[in-house]
């Protein structure tokens, strides 16, 4: 690889009109995911949009349990998170078109885990929208989660069931390396881990999934 000149005298709206005359496939990989570096400058200017899922089931005693992987990457690697992530492109007939959220959805639930889902009530009606910001001066604004891993995300979470039965979870390797999930952990509301066991403030999350998915499981 040519090393590149000296770009620090280049002003930054020379630099973005340059980015802009390249093809949209120049930031794409084969898989339709940003390049690590156009995921950067994502992050940094515009707001991330990701889908997460929550798998929602019935134990022997008829309570109605959560799931959370553990997390074997990032910065919260060995804590309990939600199954997602972002919402990417598909390619149709040689063009990358936008992946819906249930396509995104069922994409990371079967690349972490093999599993496949549905959701719980339809694609058209979410049980949680999550919003993270970056803290400022180590504060947030009201409704918002901090989240020192990414300036502004929108996360539209479900509850989903999962549909191949008692298979057990075939854990998947991301595309650098390492199992994004590296074990699953179900859980009842009364049984639920402290805060401190959860990535992201996940646990917000769940304390909110909790009297909706027995709202929708005892119906």
């Amino acid at each position: 690889m040519s090393e590149l000149s000296d770009l620090s005298g280049v002003g930054t709206s020379e630099l973005l009109s340059e980015l802009l005359r390249r093809p949209e496939a120049d930031f794409l990989n084969a898989a339709g995911l940003l390049a690590p570096e156009a995921y950067r400058l994502a992050n940094l200017l515009g707001i991330r949009v990701c889908v997460d899922g929550v798998p929602v089931r019935k134990n022997q005693d008829g309570e109605v349990e959560l799931m959370a992987i553990r997390r074997g990457t990032g910065p919260y690697a060995g804590k309990l998170c939600l199954v997602g992530g972002g919402v990417e492109r598909v390619l149709r007939d040689g063009q990358w078109v936008p992946e819906s959220l249930a396509e995104a959805l069922t994409r990371h639930f079967r690349v972490d885990l093999g599993f496949d889902i549905t959701p719980l009530v339809s694609w058209d009606q979410p049980q949680y929208v999550a919003q993270d910001m970056r803290p400022v001066k180590d504060t947030v604004r009201e409704g918002f989660t901090p989240n020192p891993n990414s300036r502004h995300l929108i996360a539209i979470r479900y509850l989903v069931q999962i549909t191949g039965g008692d298979d057990p979870p075939t854990f998947g390797a991301t595309q650098w390396g390492g199992q994004e999930a590296a074990g699953v952990v179900w859980f009842t509301r009364q049984a639920m881990p402290p805060a401190s066991e959860f990535g992201y403030h996940h646990d917000q999350t769940y304390l909110a999934m909790f009297p909706i998915a027995e709202s929708l499981a005892l119906a």
